[in-house]
């Protein structure tokens, strides 16, 4: 039997980016909820395609508007990639003790791992913290695949440039944590200048065409 395409999608990885929270929280106000603990995640099926939504993943952070969790690491530092490094240039860059030792990590780690996503697609602004880059989606993974397409598809969908290079390195990131697993991930990066509404109203339509596979 062929498998729904399954499609994991993550916001608030960082907690000065509140806007990608609040408009995952948006799309997902109807879908149902499957597990409460470290985050919420919820789920939504159709017929030929599954999504797992996950809208705070870095609760503390949004809660206290920094970047890291409730011990300082930053989350998308702490993914256990090949290229993880105990190594930091900033203090928001703290990968933590070792790759994956995070509770936040775990969970998603574990959730990967049990839903096998096609593609995963992490919301982000291009909040920085020394290396800035203008709005995007940024792809990772190989240029010869469905992943791919999707991300051509969601940059016209969406009016944002696709790159396949942020510009500088990001070890133990999701992104470079997919690539090892071979699984296609977008990194989509909003406009920081924008608040919450303002962001769901330029955005929010875009984004939900592309996860109800309008397009």
């Amino acid at each position: 039997m062929i498998r729904r395409f399954r499609l994991l999608i993550l916001a608030g990885v960082h907690g000065q980016e509140p806007q990608s929270s609040f408009i995952l929280d948006a799309i997902s106000k109807d879908f149902t909820l499957v597990d409460k603990e470290p985050y919420q995640v919820f789920s939504f099926t159709e017929k030929d395609f599954e999504i797992c939504s996950i809208p705070r993943f870095n609760e503390y952070g949004l809660l206290n508007n920094i970047r890291g969790n409730k011990s300082k690491v930053d989350l998308n530092r702490n993914l256990p990639s090949q290229n993880w490094s105990k190594d930091f240039s900033h203090p928001d860059y703290n990968p933590g003790p070792k790759a994956e030792s995070e509770v936040e990590t775990q969970k998603l780690v574990s959730l990967i791992r049990s839903f096998e996503p096609n593609l995963i697609l992490s919301i982000h602004t291009n909040h920085f913290v020394t290396e800035q880059n203008p709005p995007q989606v940024n792809f990772d993974g190989e240029f010869e695949s469905d992943g791919y397409n999707l991300a051509q598809k969601l940059s016209k969908l969406i009016d944002l440039e696709l790159t396949c290079d942020i510009g500088y390195s990001t070890p133990g990131s999701l992104g470079s944590y997919a690539k090892d697993l071979k699984i296609p991930c977008i990194t989509l990066e909003l406009d920081d200048n924008l608040d919450n509404q303002a962001s769901l109203d330029r955005y929010g339509k875009a984004l939900e065409r592309f996860l109800f596979r309008d397009f």
